[in-house]
């Protein structure tokens, strides 16, 4: 179950934004709080963290919401490993309950049509990276897996 946790510092920000986000990435349940990550005692999150169960993942909007300081992060990171909660956060496109790395930009048979372009050598290199809509590094990823 995705589990959503959602933080404003003052009472004049809004939570629509995060709330909103959360709901769209799959959240069935968002904690909120309404003060600085400063604060030690954050009840929203308190919940979330207490309702959490192993398979579970915690999800943020960014992670500037979740912790007060990087040092903090990383302790409420180790714990949530601990519990066996993964953490995901939606803008930095982190987590942790994958297996890791970034999907691939082109499904298989475009994937297979851009190392031929390549082999080809009709075209240059920039040229099929903008038919194909990737970068070059991409490309030569590509390359190099047909070729293992």
């Amino acid at each position: 179950m995705l589990i959503g946790y959602a933080r404003v510092s003052t009472d004049d920000q809004n939570l629509d934004l995060q709330r909103d986000a959360l709901r769209l990435a799959g959240c069935e349940k968002v904690y909120e709080d309404r003060m600085s990550g400063a604060k030690a005692a954050r009840p929203g999150l308190a919940m979330a963290l207490e309702v959490a169960r192993a398979g579970d993942v915690l999800t943020v909007w960014r992670l500037d919401r979740l912790g007060r300081s990087l040092h903090d992060l990383i302790l409420l990171g180790r714990r949530l490993d601990e519990m066996g909660v993964g953490l995901m956060s939606l803008r930095e496109k982190i987590d942790t309950s994958s297996s890791g790395g970034r999907p691939k930009v082109l499904e298989p048979a475009k994937r297979q049509l851009a190392v031929q372009l390549y082999a080809e050598k009709k075209h240059t290199i920039g040229e099929i990276c903008r038919l194909m809509g990737i970068s070059k590094p991409t490309l030569y990823n590509y390359v190099a897996e047909a070729g293992a």
